[in-house]
């Protein structure tokens, strides 16, 4: 019963903003329906149009971004340049597109089919960049596997010698934070939203610098792959980071 007036709450307070038709796909139709849904609403005086995907996470990704703001962050930064890094379906793309006007969002997803979803929601906004690849501790091609789940959300990210696979088998194109940055041509990332699905240990055990960066978000995916966790705080420990959560995300700024 608290969990179902906890939800009712959430439906309510998204109608001010969404629409009560648009709010009832988000908590009811989305969630029944295997069909694609168009949520249009305003953001800042400007009008959005985003694609879910019906009985997948694109929901709730909506619902954590939009509503729920898991990533509204210290109020004192305002980041030039943003890795998103696991942008999924562009929802977070898009947040931080308003959060922060200024900022450049380079959107890496690497997932295809998904990427498509990034590509239709995103359209439009030009301080966004999509990009379908994968961050990872090395440049080249890699093995991307993805369950055939509706959820959308379980992969592996395995150098091409593992032969430890899921059902669906891709090789895509790998890239490292400084790859990023020399592709785009952009100095520095001062914040990185990373939501990788534990390919963070291969990310933050390489030698990676951090001075140029005053704000992480993070997914850490211990549940998945042992010492995600080690190598990412062994890796901001030489910088003058504060820590915070917010939802499952480890906040990390200066």
């Amino acid at each position: 019963m608290a969990a179902t007036l906890a939800y009712f709450a959430k439906f309510l307070s998204a109608i001010p903003e969404l629409g009560l038709v648009n709010t009832f796909k988000l908590f009811f139709l989305v969630r029944i329906f295997a069909k694609e849904f168009l949520l249009e609403f305003k953001r800042n005086n400007i009008k959005l149009s985003v694609y879910l995907r019906g009985r997948t996470s694109d929901s709730d990704i909506f619902r954590t971004i939009f509503i729920n703001e898991e990533y509204k962050l210290p109020k004192k930064h305002k980041p030039k340049f943003i890795l998103d890094a696991g942008a999924n379906i562009g929802m977070s793309a898009l947040f931080f597109y308003f959060l922060y006007p200024d900022a450049i969002i380079i959107a890496l997803e690497p997932d295809k089919n998904i990427f498509k979803q990034l590509i239709k929601n995103t359209r439009g906004f030009e301080r966004i960049y999509p990009t379908n690849a994968a961050l990872w501790k090395n440049a080249g091609l890699i093995q991307f596997n993805s369950e055939k789940s509706t959820l959308g959300g379980s992969v592996k990210i395995s150098d091409q010698n593992d032969e430890t696979f899921m059902d669906v088998e891709l090789t895509i194109e790998s890239l490292t934070i400084e790859k990023l940055k020399e592709k785009y041509n952009i100095p520095y990332f001062d914040f990185l939203k990373i939501d990788i699905e534990g390919a963070e240990l291969e990310v933050f055990n390489e030698d990676i610098d951090l001075s140029a960066t005053n704000m992480i978000a993070i997914e850490l995916h211990d549940h998945k792959k042992s010492g995600c966790g080690e190598a990412f705080f062994q890796a901001c420990s030489s910088q003058k980071f504060n820590y915070a959560v917010s939802g499952e995300n480890i906040i990390a700024y200066k």
